[in-house]
């Protein structure tokens, strides 16, 4: 089948998981094509195994293409007015109106006035939401915003599952620990990220070593910061924590977390939409439901290496059912039946 990935950006939050279904797709003998709405760049932080191409390079190969899948909100409304026999789907981790909230929009536009920071609020909300009307069949990564889009907007939805590809993630202890306990922070400062509230916890607790991962400056105090990672640099500095701790309050593939796992990295995290597909409290992670519980959830993990030892066991042991092969198997599916 000829198959057409459509970003706004290549480098725009999350695209890992489409990179991973285009190796996957490519593997099992589809052509397939990725492009971007912006400049074309060298993906130099994933192993791709597609060079991208302009997307004014693609005219024959959109007419004649089997499947085209869009990617935020700008590829949708844009793979909607194409002229194309193909099938058109519009890929989703999560539901987009919750990354532009209020909240989101004073960090981004300061010097707004409240009547005017409305008016953009309202618009961008009206312009996400509009691309759930749209005549495509929508895929997300998660089962809940699956149903949400079938009940609430009548959409053609089907979930497909993250993978984990563990030739990229496994156990590779790079940097050397010493006698404590070593905490890696994940996240910059927009408002779901709650990276506010995990500072607050470790203010209260003592006698670990912080590192914090992102891809902006360091937004806390740490003992190391790593920024804009590729996937090979997270693995090690995944393999070389003790402990992860991720407080999203909307994440709707918890990739992060299944690379903690596959790492061997024990895992403390939020309850969202994506870690409900595969993390099992007290089985491959703790799970707080409220902000108010990561420092005691922390302290305990810190403490109880028995209990650390347990998840990671059971993280390394969930990874292996989180396979892209079973992913794209779905993908195929769709494209061949559309159901």
């Amino acid at each position: 089948m000829k198959v057409l990935i459509l970003m706004p950006s290549l480098r725009v939050s999350g695209g890992s998981v489409l990179f991973e279904i285009a190796n996957n797709l490519t593997f099992k003998g589809h052509n397939v094509k990725i492009t971007s709405l912006d400049e074309i760049i060298n993906v130099d932080f994933f192993p791709l195994t597609i060079t991208p191409t302009p997307i004014n390079e693609l005219k024959d190969f959109i007419k004649e293409a089997d499947a085209i899948i869009g990617y935020y909100p700008v590829s949708a409304y844009y793979i909607n007015e194409l002229d194309t026999k193909a099938k058109k789907f519009y890929f989703l981790t999560d539901d987009q109106r919750t990354f532009y909230s209020k909240e989101v929009f004073k960090v981004n536009y300061p010097n707004l006035d409240n009547d005017r920071l409305e008016i953009e609020y309202k618009t961008q909300q009206q312009y996400i939401e509009k691309t759930y009307m749209l005549p495509l069949h929508y895929l997300t990564t998660n089962t809940l915003f699956t149903r949400m889009l079938r009940e609430q907007y009548k959409r053609k939805a089907t979930t497909i599952p993250i993978g984990i590809n563990i030739k990229h993630y496994f156990p590779e202890l790079t940097f050397l620990k010493g006698d404590k306990i070593r905490i890696l922070v994940e996240g910059n400062l927009m408002p779901w990220k709650n990276i506010g509230e995990i500072n607050k916890a470790l203010s209260l607790l003592h006698g670990y070593e912080l590192w914090t991962m992102s891809d902006t400056k360091k937004t806390i105090k740490s003992d190391k910061h790593w920024q804009n990672l590729n996937i090979y640099a997270i693995r090690k500095v995944l393999s070389s924590c003790d402990i992860l701790i991720k407080a999203y309050s909307e994440d709707g593939t918890a990739e992060l977390q299944a690379q903690a796992m596959a790492c061997g990295c024990a895992v403390l995290t939020s309850q969202t939409r994506g870690s409900k597909m595969f993390c099992k409290d007290n089985i491959n992670c703790l799970i707080f439901n409220k902000n108010e519980e990561i420092k005691d959830k922390l302290e305990l993990l810190i403490k109880d290496k028995q209990l650390r030892n347990k998840l990671i066991v059971g993280g390394l042991e969930t990874v292996k059912s989180l396979s892209w092969e079973n992913s794209v198997k779905i993908l195929e599916q769709i494209f061949k039946y559309g159901k």
